[in-house]
Order: C-alpha cells, then structure tokens, then sequence
C-alpha cells in the first residue's frame, strides 16, 4: 500500500510542477535602454492610433513599413493610423519628421491572436518617402540565413521603460539583447506559467533577452525590430511580438523571425533588399532536456516530465498486477 500511495503523489507532484497547466499573461511590448539617435536605426518608424503611439516597426520600402499584425486590429481604421519616421522624438517634432498615412495593411494569413504564428503585417504608406540619413529601409535576411544564441543584437523602440511607465523623454531608446534559442525560452515559458496569454515558441519565433530580465522590450514597442550587425551591415532580425510583463525574470522578449517571411514579404514588397547572411559566430550550447532560471535551478522541459510520468505510471501500472498474479 505504501508503494501505491508513492506512486499516486509522485504522478500529482509532477502534474502540479507544471505539466498540464494555463500559460503568461500577454503585454503589448525598452526596458534598461538607452538615448540614441535616428540616424542610427533610420528604418525605425513609430505607428500612431488616433494621434497616440502604439507600435514600432521598420521601413522596408520607399511606400511599405514592416511591422506586428497585433497591432491593427479588424475594428480599427486604416484612416486613424499614422506612420511617423526621420526623428529621434516625436514629442517636439523638428523639420526632419515625416508622417504618411496608411492606405493597406497585409496580415499574413496564419495570424490568429497574441502569441500565434503569423504576428507580422506589411503596411502600405500613401505616397513614397525619400530617403536621407534619417530614413532608410532595413536589410532582411533570407529564409536560410540564422543567428545563434548568444549573438549580442539591438532592440529600438519608444515604448515605456518599465511595466506601467512610460517614455517621458520620448527620445528613443536602444537595448542590447543577447538572442535566446528557441528551446531554451520555450521551456522557460513553461516555468511557474501565469494563467492567461501564450506559451508556446513557435518555429517563426525568435527570443532575445537576459534571465534576470535587466533589458527588454515593452508596451508601445510592438512591432519594432531586434537589429542584428553582421560586419557592416545591419539586420532585421525579429520584430517584436509578446512576451510576459516587461523586464521579468526568466521571460525574455518573443520575437517574430524575419527570415521565415522572406519570400513572403518579397512577393508583396518588390523593392525590399533580402540577403543571404552567414555570420561568423560561435553557437552557444542549449540543453537538451531543459533550461536554467536566474536563481540557478534546472527545470526539466515539458517532454521530459511527460515522459518521466509516462514512465512512473507504467511502473505503478506493472507492480499492480504482479501484485495480482
């Protein structure tokens, strides 16, 4: 009978430890960044709803802008929607500010909601923008370029600085964000899980930031891009899409990969620039089975407890009917 009454709370303490459980709350999503300049990230543009900031996103195109699907939802109107690029800040706005309104949004068709596949929209502009040191399209890697973890990139936004604060300055910021593999954030993901929002890094995703959440992005940075510097050349990499509070422990920014929509993008975008890009940086190592949290504990992935309870309940199963015969 002892044996039993082990085996029943073994299989309840695992289920308990997160295996079957309801995932983080969502935010729209630079925490630990700093003042820079425009001409540094010229493809960053700021989207406006009803005059108020709510995403980032990239100039692909002299008339099409990259940025989240979240970020245009089905009951709001194209017409309320400006785009704003070419300055630093746009609380006092100089002479280099350029505004364009919004004529088409193009929501890639696997979108669905927070946290699914798909989170990437291509916004048509009204008329073309010239270029100058202040507004320049970014560079998309191509479908079979990739970045390792641990590759140190940047993360530009005018978003709020820390849950619940917003830029007073309105001077954007930069963060630089170590990348995360997706296996390491995945299981991260499903360490002590809120009971609302996604949980899942999908093959489209793409994670950047540090375990004890130091540097982030956060709401009104939705839709910007993660920046990564392969010699000379700057790419996008990810454009931010969710993640859980901003700036928390063991949650680091969720990213939609660029490169997985390459082709599509192109077909839509007919002067944007794709390149193949081979970086020349040595992989960090992942676990297999797991991942470490800030405080230094290991938490077993989802499919290691599975089939560590898989496991425990045939055992039980078996000694139960040797008990029998």
């Amino acid at each position: 009978m002892d044996f039993f009454l082990y085996c029943f709370t073994s299989i309840l303490l695992l289920i308990s430890q997160g295996i079957w459980g309801v995932y983080s709350q969502v935010n729209s999503r630079i925490v630990g960044g700093e003042d820079t300049q425009i001409s540094l990230w010229a493809w960053q543009i700021s989207v406006t709803y009803k005059n108020a900031p709510v995403c980032g996103g990239s100039l692909l195109g002299r008339q099409w802008v990259l940025t989240a699907a979240h970020c245009f939802p089905l009951d709001h109107l194209y017409s309320d929607y400006l785009i704003k690029m070419g300055a630093s800040q746009f609380k006092y706005p100089d002479a280099n500010m350029v505004m364009k309104q919004v004529v088409n949004v193009i929501i890639n068709t696997s979108y669905m909601d927070i946290g699914s596949s798909g989170d990437v929209a291509l916004v048509k502009l009204d008329s073309p923008v010239a270029y100058n040191d202040n507004i320049k399209p970014v560079v998309l890697p191509s479908s079979s370029s990739q970045f390792p973890a641990g590759m140190m990139c940047s993360v530009t936004g005018w978003g709020y600085i820390q849950q619940g604060e917003p830029l007073t300055s309105g001077t954007l910021q930069v963060a630089e964000v170590p990348i995360i593999g997706q296996r390491t954030c995945n299981c991260l993901y499903h360490v002590n899980p809120n009971d609302n929002g996604p949980h899942e890094i999908h093959q489209d995703m793409i994670c950047a930031g540090y375990l004890d959440g130091r540097k982030d992005a956060c709401q009104g940075d939705s839709g910007g891009p993660l920046s990564c510097q392969v010699q000379d050349t700057w790419y996008q990499v990810g454009m931010i899409s969710w993640g859980d509070k901003c700036g928390a422990q063991n949650r680091p920014g969720v990213y939609t990969l660029t490169s997985v929509y390459a082709s599509w993008i192109q077909e839509n975008v007919p002067d944007v620039q794709i390149d193949n890009v081979i970086v020349p940086a040595t992989f960090t190592p992942e676990p297999e089975d797991g991942c470490w949290t800030v405080d230094g504990t290991f938490h077993p992935n989802s499919g290691s407890d599975l089939v560590a309870m898989a496991s425990l309940t045939l055992i039980c199963l078996l000694a139960h009917l040797m008990g029998i015969f």
